[in-house]
């Protein structure tokens, strides 16, 4: 199957710009995207020879396991995000953290593709900074005509949304057949 950019970069861009407003929330997402992969070629290499089995295997396990992690991590941001002690996403420390994690996104996006990882991480990283920015902002708006809690339910609902798309374009539920 080859993939045109657009069909590489739209996710890569939302999953960066999820990014931007949760920073584990695209990792999860990229993560759980590739053990969807890994499992459906897991069960598809019944026909290798014993030894490549067990690898594909073994490596479906791990990506499990790494998108089960990512996973809670981003859960566990989602309930911090609430918390009042909790710094703006646009101070220093946590949009360098954002950048990464866009960076991270786009470069394992474009694994999927076999787009450039160096431009794409470039890709990401900016991306991740202007929803960082867009993100807050909406924010700021939704706690003025909201109750702040609810204002962050609101953006986790719109994050998740993104990110739940962006899965969907990256590793699309493989029929049991296929």
């Amino acid at each position: 199957m080859t993939t045109t950019a657009v069909d590489a970069y739209v996710p890569m861009v939302m999953l960066s710009a999820v990014s931007g407003a949760r920073t584990m929330t695209g990792i999860a997402a990229l993560a759980q995207a590739r053990a969807r992969i890994a499992n459906h070629h897991a069960i598809g290499d019944q026909a290798l020879p014993a030894i490549p089995r067990v690898l594909s295997r073994v490596t479906a396990e791990f990506d499990r396991k790494i998108a089960v992690g990512a996973t809670l991590l981003a859960l566990g941001e989602f309930v911090a995000d609430k918390s009042p002690n909790i710094g703006d996403r646009i101070d220093a420390a946590p949009i360098i953290g954002r950048c990464i994690a866009g960076a991270i996104v786009g470069a394992g996006v474009a694994q999927f593709s076999g787009k450039d990882r160096k431009m794409s991480a470039v890709i990401g990283a900016v991306t991740a900074f202007a929803a960082a920015h867009v993100s807050f902002r909406a924010r700021r708006a939704l706690d003025d005509a909201l109750p702040d809690f609810l204002g962050g339910v609101v953006e986790d609902l719109a994050v998740s949304a993104i990110a739940f798309g962006a899965m969907a374009l990256l590793a699309p539920q493989q029929s049991e057949g296929s």
